[in-house]
């Protein structure tokens, strides 16, 4: 369910980076506004009462600044972060980003082992920019990603649209 249809008298507009992102967007959805901008030049005017961010802010160095600045009294944040860092498959590609078969052309990538902080973390941002009430929880998600023979492993699929997105960036398809 979307926002458009879970609040139809709310004015909803969306933004990303990407213009591909705001395109899919568009064919999808109905009834809300997009444009394409920088997360990290936001401001929320006095008339935002919610805000909502699905799987970006990992993609945004210092975004719990960010965090803190939307923070106003009766605004709702609703945020989405990732918190699979140090599972298995991530684990192993920051092991080949720092190999030395990988290291010299991938300099600079590992930093991202950990982009987001916990539960925990986000709780405490929250108090401490003045939220009186803070409801942060973690969910892992267990995916069942079967091999299909002649296809690619679906693990490496999965992490090509994610946390592979800055090493796919570095190296060439042939790579």
């Amino acid at each position: 369910m979307t926002l458009v249809e879970r609040w139809p008298g709310a004015t909803v507009h969306g933004f990303d980076s990407s213009a591909e992102m705001i395109e899919e967007a568009r064919a999808k959805t109905t009834g809300a506004s997009y444009a394409i901008g920088d997360i990290r030049e936001f401001e929320p005017g006095d008339d935002v009462d919610v805000i909502v961010t699905n799987a970006v802010l990992q993609w945004v160095p210092g975004h719990e600044e960010l965090l803190a600045r939307w923070v106003e009294p009766g605004r709702w944040i609703a945020m989405q972060v990732p918190a699979n860092y140090d599972e298995p498959a991530h684990v192993i590609l920051n092991e080949q980003i720092a190999s030395p078969a990988w290291r010299e052309r991938l300099a600079g990538l590992n930093a991202r082992v950990r982009p987001v902080g916990g539960a925990i973390d986000y709780a405490r941002l929250f108090r401490e920019a003045g939220c009186d009430h803070v409801d942060t929880w973690e969910t892992k998600y267990i995916h069942q990603l079967p091999v299909v023979e002649g296809g690619r492993h679906p693990v490496l699929e999965w992490l090509s649209g994610t946390g592979m997105r800055p090493v796919r960036d570095a190296l060439s398809d042939r790579d």
